[in-house]
C-alpha cells in the first residue's frame, strides 16, 4: 500500500514455500527498525516442505528478506529461525514485533490439538522446546545474553526464551511507558487471556 492505494504487484510471492492448511500460512510480518537504510523485512510462516502431506505436521520459520523499492525477491530470503513447531492445523502463534529495546520478539503456539490437551501441549513447559514460548532474539535470530534462561550459547533454544507456558499467543504488544510485553493468548473452554508477561515467567499452559 502506498498513499492509501494497493499496489498492483505483491511485495513478495512465497506461495511455493508456505503451507496454508487451516490456520497456517504467513503468520507474522515485521520491518527492521532500520528499514529505510537496509530494506530488511522479517516474515514468520509455516514452511511447506512436502505438498503431498499438505495437512500433516509441519514446521514454521522466521526469515529475513531484503526489499528493493516496493518488492522483495524471494531469493534474498535468509532463514533466521527454523524448526518452530507447526504439528497442528492451529495454535502456531505467529506474532512478531521489534520491541522498544531493539530486540525481535516472536510468539509460538503449542502446535497441538485444539480439542483436547495432548502430549504435544506439554512442550510449552520445556525450555528446550520452541513450542508455546515468547522468544526474544537479535535481528540474526540468535539468543540474547540478558535473556532470563541464557546459558552462554546464543543458538540454544533456552537462550532465546523470555517466557513460556502459552497455548496460542497470537497477538503481542508492548506497554508504552515500560516496554513490558503483553500477549493475547487463546484459552481453552472457559476464557481468552491477556497476559502481562513476566520475565522468565511460566504462564500456565497446560
Amino acid at each position: 500500500v502506498r498513499n492509501g492505494q494497493v499496489l498492483p504487484d505483491a511485495f513478495i510471492d512465497l506461495r511455493d514455500r508456505v503451507n496454508d492448511y487451516w490456520d497456517r500460512g504467513l503468520l507474522g510480518v515485521a520491518a527492521d527498525p532500520a528499514f529505510a537504510q537496509n530494506g530488511f523485512v522479517y516474515l514468520f510462516y509455516v514452511y511447506e516442505n512436502d505438498p503431498f502431506t499438505y495437512s500433516g505436521p509441519k514446521t514454521s520459520r522466521v526469515v529475513r528478506v531484503t526489499a528493493s523499492g516496493d518488492e522483495a525477491d524471494p531469493a534474498t530470503e535468509v532463514v533466521l529461525l527454523g524448526g518452530l513447531p507447526a504439528d497442528s492445523a492451529s495454535h502456531n502463534g505467529g506474532a512478531m514485533r521489534f520491541g522498544p529495546d531493539g530486540a525481535l520478539w516472536i510468539t509460538t503456539g503449542d502446535a497441538s490439538s485444539f480439542n483436547a490437551v495432548d502430549p504435544l501441549a506439554l512442550r510449552t513447559q520445556s525450555l528446550d522446546s520452541l513450542a508455546g514460548k515468547l522468544l526474544r532474539v537479535g535481528p540474526d535470530g540468535r539468543g540474547l545474553a540478558d535473556n532470563p534462561f541464557w546459558n552462554s550459547d546464543a543458538d540454544a533454544v533456552r537462550s532465546k526464551v523470555y517466557a513460556y507456558g502459552f497455548r496460542n499467543p497470537f497477538r503481542l504488544t508492548f506497554r508504552p511507558a515500560t516496554g513490558r510485553p503483553y500477549i493475547a493468548d487463546v484459552g481453552a473452554n472457559d476464557w481468552e487471556e491477556v497476559n502481562a508477561v513476566v520475565r522468565g515467567g511460566n504462564h500456565g499452559w497446560p
